[in-house]
């Protein structure tokens, strides 16, 4: 069942019912074939295919996605995925269906969804992964909140699980966040984008790979693939790179006790205050090509950046289900009252 009844959720302007929602349900797939390296993930952990049609508590995955998308009141959904997994989704929920091409990279599905998701020019869509089963309506009406009022400004706009949210989570989940001085967080699956003004859609695999590797390596290749988009940004880029990777691997030692826990929160904090959100979101810009830019939009949700990738993941959220439930209503509940304050 959806977290909140459909009918007390209001979608903010100017979207309605009608809004055009393409779910990203296909196969994981990582350029250069690293999926299949499991050592390269942090702890050894075992990356999971087809991670949307999983069981969890005796639902596929995507069902609970399909709800939250519901319960916010939108109706017009694609679903794009592997053809024998689009079979086993249940009868009950209507969307059309987008068959996943054989090794489609991220970039891929989201050009094959442009294609087949008949949209007006300038006509935004909200793109979703189909593996994020803790988002409520709540959290994607507030990303819409934030998104509606500020259409004339980007044609991509990514939403960012706010750290101190995420860290309610800290005791089933250890992942580190993007440290910028505005504002700390991590990435989720709700991206709000204007497909035909936005020329860089390929970049996209990199963007995702340096995500889900979180390797050192990952951001250098990421900016040497790029240098050409990012002109006279390179330098900084660079150094803003390196800047966001120290701060990532202090935040894993500050979770330790002692003299080491306290080095990784002093060189945490110390590198936060040095890359500025704006200037994070001027690369992006010039990455994706994006005609009037990209924004971070800052969710006081944590659960919007729990996937499951992994099936350590998986299995923590089998196991703790209902606690999780109840953390991520407690947050909505707070962002409800927030907002009427």
């Amino acid at each position: 069942m959806p977290f909140y009844n459909p009918l007390i959720m209001t979608l903010p302007a100017p979207f309605n019912k009608d809004l055009k929602v393409l779910v990203l349900a296909g196969a994981n797939q990582v350029p250069s074939g690293d999926l299949n390296e499991v050592s390269r993930y942090p702890g050894g952990e075992t990356p999971l295919e087809a991670k949307s049609f999983l069981r969890l508590r005796g639902r596929l995955v995507i069902e609970y996605v399909l709800d939250w998308i519901l319960g916010a009141g939108l109706q017009r959904i694609w679903v794009l995925g592997p053809e024998q997994c689009l079979a086993t989704i249940p009868k009950k929920y209507e969307f059309e269906p987008l068959l996943q091409s054989p090794g489609a990279t991220l970039s891929n599905n989201l050009l094959h969804g442009k294609e087949q998701v008949p949209l007006e020019p300038a006509e935004p869509a909200l793109v979703v992964f189909g593996d994020h089963p803790l988002t409520t309506p709540n959290a994607l009406e507030d990303f819409l909140s934030f998104c509606g009022p500020r259409l004339h400004e980007a044609d991509l706009f990514h939403g960012l699980a706010l750290r101190r949210s995420y860290l309610e989570y800290s005791k089933y989940f250890h992942r580190t966040s993007l440290l910028m001085r505005e504002a700390a967080g991590r990435a989720t699956g709700l991206n709000l984008m204007i497909p035909d003004r936005i020329a860089g859609i390929p970049a996209a695999d990199h963007v995702y790979s340096v995500r889900k590797l979180e390797r050192f390596g990952r951001f250098i290749s990421l900016l040497g693939r790029t240098l050409y988009l990012l002109g006279n940004s390179a330098p900084g880029a660079m150094l803003d790179a390196v800047r966001l990777y120290a701060a990532k691997e202090f935040e894993k030692l500050s979770r330790h006790p002692g003299s080491r826990g306290a080095i990784g929160k002093h060189g945490m904090h110390r590198l936060r205050r040095q890359v500025k959100l704006s200037q994070v979101e001027k690369y992006a810009t010039k990455l994706f090509g994006a005609q009037n830019g990209v924004r971070i939009v800052p969710l006081a949700h944590g659960g919007t950046a729990i996937d499951v990738d992994f099936a350590e993941e998986l299995d923590v959220l089998e196991k703790h289900w209902d606690d999780l439930k109840m953390i991520a209503r407690r947050q909505d509940q707070a962002s409800r009252a927030g907002r009427s304050s």
